[in-house]
């Protein structure tokens, strides 16, 4: 019992700062990058909230988290070539038993600082696990979340109740354009369950994130041989996040247009239709199309199909993306 609640105790000093604190400001990161510009990103005690801080090089203090959640913290930033910079926290309106999860956000900034709005990742966790310690790290216009999550010892207390077990951590991630549009499903990092006893110095070591690549070091246990991975994940292997918004056009299921986005500029995607569910039968429409822009549009009028839409009872369609 004791080493639990010392976990416990740990965990939400290191996650959201204890009011206790005497300064006004902690847990400041800074991210540079080549041409030397420089942003540090800090959470604040305001009053009897807590709030992320951003400073671009030596300009005015930006108040990042201005989305009405009441307690704010484990910020990290990425900064990219041309100055553009991303924010990344977990906040919480938990306090006195309210029964709020921590969420992971993020905001985009230009180099001149004008602000994005504010996104919540839609993670993957069960409902009972909770997540914390974010990390980001950009490159040509794109950036990568990842962020841990905690498997509770006793899942069915109430949130504020749970105890979260120091032994069971995965990481996960997702990517973006500099814009927040995603550009993939949440995929898990970690192949093996992460046995790291002490979060608060941090499971996910460093991040980096290329042209072609992202890499994730992270620790899989306390200290021991082997204790730290490398994860690389190539952007072009990533399973999209890609939605279709069909338009039914014409007379009675003349055509539809098909809008899908977002799209990666310059790759390939196949779409796929099927007449009956309950078959599962899919056929490409037509060939692959590569995508011009970041949305792409693609017109089912019967003629790459095996009859047009006024001769079936409903029609659906699925994308990937291909070589």
């Amino acid at each position: 019992m004791k080493t639990r609640t010392l976990f416990v105790v740990c965990f939400l000093l290191a996650l959201l700062v204890s009011f206790a604190v005497p300064v006004k400001a902690v847990l400041v990161k800074t991210a540079t990058n080549p041409s030397g510009d420089s942003v540090s990103v800090w959470t604040e005690k305001i009053e009897c909230e807590l709030h992320i801080f951003v400073q671009y090089c030596d300009g005015e203090v930006i108040w990042v988290s201005d989305n009405g959640v009441l307690y704010n913290g484990a910020p990290s930033v990425a900064v990219d070539d041309s100055g553009n910079f991303v924010v990344v926290w977990v906040g919480t309106n938990r306090y006195y038993g309210h029964p709020d999860p921590i969420r992971i956000y993020f905001r985009s900034y230009s180099s001149s600082c004008e602000p994005g709005e504010i996104f919540q990742i839609k993670d993957k966790r069960e409902a009972s696990h909770g997540v914390s310690f974010p990390e980001i790290a950009i490159a040509s216009e794109k950036f990568v979340i990842c962020w841990i999550e905690f498997k509770p010892l006793e899942p069915n207390l109430p949130t504020e109740q749970r105890i979260y077990d120091p032994t069971k951590v995965k990481i996960w991630a997702q990517q973006f354009n500099a814009d927040g549009t995603l550009l993939s499903e949440v995929y898990r990092v970690s192949e093996e369950l992460l046995e790291c006893r002490d979060t608060t110095k941090g499971v996910i070591q460093d991040l980096t994130a290329t042209e072609e690549k992202i890499s994730v070091t992270y620790r899989t246990r306390n200290i021991s041989p082997g204790s730290v991975k490398t994860a690389t994940q190539y952007w072009a292997d990533i399973k999209p996040f890609v939605s279709i918004s069909c338009q039914q056009e014409g007379s009675p299921g003349d055509y539809a247009s098909l809008t899908v986005s977002p799209a990666i500029t310059g790759r390939n995607y196949q779409v796929y239709y099927c007449d009956c569910l309950k078959d599962n039968c899919w056929s490409p429409l037509g060939k692959p199309v590569i995508a011009e822009s970041n949305s792409l549009t693609v017109i089912d009028n019967g003629s790459a199909a095996s009859c047009p839409l006024s001769q079936t009872k409903s029609r659906f369609y699925k994308v990937s993306l291909v070589p």
